[in-house]
């Protein structure tokens, strides 16, 4: 079992529609149903932006965080923010999520960009919220919705 991580690029936006979805679909709370269209030009955005990495095991896709420089709605400082970060269940005890997190974070020191990480799923916030600390990062808030 080989795991690698390499920076994404447009031929690898369908395969990460697919992983995406699969991610959506494990939500422990409603959302929206997935528009293809609207989230694959999302996902080449990113791409294009230099910001999307993937983790592969034996050339197979198991993971991927896409970032983008934003601006907050209060400020014109751009941060450089997650738009997805997911690893498939068999493999989140392997070394992928801290190989793709340390490249976001590579990502936006070297473009001078303050980092922001969301957790928008209830399902182990608790784990994730620990993830995140261990990068130096604090939670700046929490996001609320209904639930199923």
């Amino acid at each position: 079992m080989h795991l690698s991580i390499r920076q994404a690029g447009l031929g690898d936006a369908e395969a990460l529609l697919a992983l995406l979805t699969q991610m959506h679909g494990e939500a422990a709370v409603r959302h929206t149903p997935i528009s293809p269209a609207k989230a694959l030009a999302h996902i080449e955005a990113a791409i294009s932006g230099g910001g999307v990495f993937i983790t592969e095991i034996d050339r197979e896709i198991v993971g991927s965080i896409g970032g983008v420089i934003a601006t907050d709605w209060w400020s014109d400082t751009p941060v450089f923010g997650d738009k997805w970060f997911y690893v498939v269940p068999k493999h989140r005890r392997s070394r992928a999520a801290h190989l793709l997190f340390k490249a976001f974070s590579e990502t936006a020191r070297n473009r001078g960009l303050i980092r922001k990480a969301g957790v928008v799923d209830g399902n182990e916030a608790d784990r994730k919220d620990r993830f995140f600390e261990s990068f130096g990062l604090v939670r700046a808030g929490s996001t609320y919705q209904e639930s199923r």
